[in-house]
């Protein structure tokens, strides 16, 4: 596939892939839209049940099904879980494999990684989270406390109730949470893969590249920011999947990209040094968590 190709998937309709998408005004919202955080379906609406995640579809069906917040591509907000199934039933559609799957065949296996959506709780592999540090940060504490007090922001993290979001970080080391595919929360790997996966974004590793430059460039150019539609405004950045260097987030400097997730943990890629970041702790951290930001410039300042 070619660069040129994949632009031209990014901007086609999702409808294209998953046609039941365009139901209640969202036949238009391209695949770059959807994967820009632009497509106004931050939250299910309907309550959805462990059942509901556990058999994928119809987690993507209810999404499919209602009305976007917004006007798709006018505003954004970070879709934070239901980005998974949203770019997931996308991958479905076009590669007949659930993220899982299409994660282990072409990632993975190529790449020998440490890697799944999910886990077994028992596993001698898996290594839980610590409880988390209390927020005592007033500041902090006020913008988590006005986050969840918004509706959507609520059932985003909730998932349509089938979470506490108020106890998620505790939730995703349980086994309701760990016994699904929640390929926007619950990938469950190591530092070592996760810098792996994302060196073989920006150069070989062991004869397998993920993305081509042209790809990377299209990617990391960023599509949204500034303030959100819903939520507090952090000064992130957000390229076509990717979260892009920001004050949020400044990975080390113009042109990095990744992502960072609950608990503090962060990884990304450089393209001009080469260079692949990530970092894991066993021990989330309060609001605001500075500690991967830390270890970044200080990798910058050695350059």
């Amino acid at each position: 596939m070619t660069a040129t190709d994949d632009a031209g998937r990014a901007a086609a309709p999702v409808a294209k892939y998953w046609p039941e998408f365009a139901d209640n005004g969202k036949e238009e919202t391209t695949v770059r839209q959807l994967l820009a955080h632009q497509a106004g379906l931050v939250a299910p609406e309907a309550d959805l049940t462990p059942e509901d995640l556990r058999a994928w579809t119809p987690v993507a069906d209810t999404l499919a099904r209602q009305a976007p917040a917004w006007v798709p591509g006018t505003a954004y907000a970070y879709h934070a879980l239901t980005f998974g199934w949203l770019a997931g039933e996308v991958l479905r559609r076009a590669t007949g494999l659930r993220p899982g799957q299409w994660l282990r065949e072409h990632v993975v296996g190529p790449l020998n990684l440490t890697m799944t959506f999910g886990a077994d709780p028992a596993s001698a592999d898996l290594h839980p989270l610590a409880d988390p540090l209390p927020i005592t940060e007033p500041e902090a504490a006020a913008m988590m406390a006005a986050a969840f007090a918004e509706p959507m922001i609520a059932r985003s993290i909730s998932l349509g109730r089938v979470f506490d979001a108020a106890r998620i970080i505790q939730a995703a080391n349980e086994e309701p949470w760990l016994s699904v595919e929640i390929p926007a929360g619950n990938l469950v790997t190591n530092a070592r893969s996760l810098a792996r996966l994302y060196a073989a974004t920006v150069g070989e590793v062991d004869g397998v590249r993920l993305l081509g430059p042209e790809i990377v460039r299209d990617a990391r150019a960023v599509r949204s920011e500034g303030r959100p539609f819903v939520g507090p405004d952090v000064n992130s950045g957000w390229g076509t999947g990717f979260m892009t260097s920001s004050v949020h987030r400044p990975m080390i400097g113009p042109g990095s990209f990744g992502h960072d997730g609950l608990g503090g943990c962060l990884g990304f890629a450089h393209p001009e040094s080469e260079i692949a970041f990530a970092y894991q702790t066993a021990q989330p951290g309060g609001l605001p968590d500075d500690r991967a930001d830390a270890l970044s410039h200080a990798l910058r300042a050695c350059l």
